[in-house]
């Protein structure tokens, strides 16, 4: 079994959302940490980001980088058009755990960004991305999706 972390914009969290319904129901594969429930929850008690407490901000932000760190699969869902911040701290974040668990002997971290279409030279394979699946409307997604089913299917 394969854990995976997502990425993506809180302000388009229902793509979030739908990538991560697709992994809980696939049997190779676990999500390490489901964030657009708490985004949601927040939204439901009419509270945006930028309303939390520094208690909180520091809560969620601590649980993102623990779901990053714990993965096996990192997969970023890059938009387009510039959205979001957090999943470009992520990227970093995982980035640097990865060149980090060179230096140790530590397991690396797949890193798969769909779509979003170059948004950043950071993306490129030759800077730590494993995958780059590029903007098509509709199909980037199912694209990356398919290479979690074939990592999915090499770790059983």
């Amino acid at each position: 079994m394969i854990s995976v972390y997502v990425a993506g914009s809180s302000a388009k969290r229902e793509r979030a959302r739908f990538f991560m319904d697709q992994i809980k129901v696939h049997p190779g594969m676990r999500v390490t940490y489901d964030w657009v429930g708490d985004v949601d929850a927040s939204k439901a008690k009419g509270v945006d980001d930028f309303q939390l407490s520094d208690v909180e901000r520091a809560r969620y932000a601590n649980a993102d980088l623990d779901g990053v760190a714990a993965s096996d699969v990192f997969v970023l869902l890059a938009e387009e058009r510039p959205t979001g911040r957090g999943m470009w701290v992520e990227l970093g974040f995982v980035l640097a755990l990865n060149e980090q668990g060179k230096d140790y002997g530590h397991d690396q971290i797949t890193v798969i960004v769909s779509g979003g279409g170059r948004r950043s030279i950071f993306t490129a394979p030759t800077c730590g991305v494993d995958f780059e699946v590029p903007y098509r409307v509709g199909k980037h997604d199912g694209e990356a999706f398919a290479i979690l089913e074939d990592l999915a299917a090499a770790a059983t």
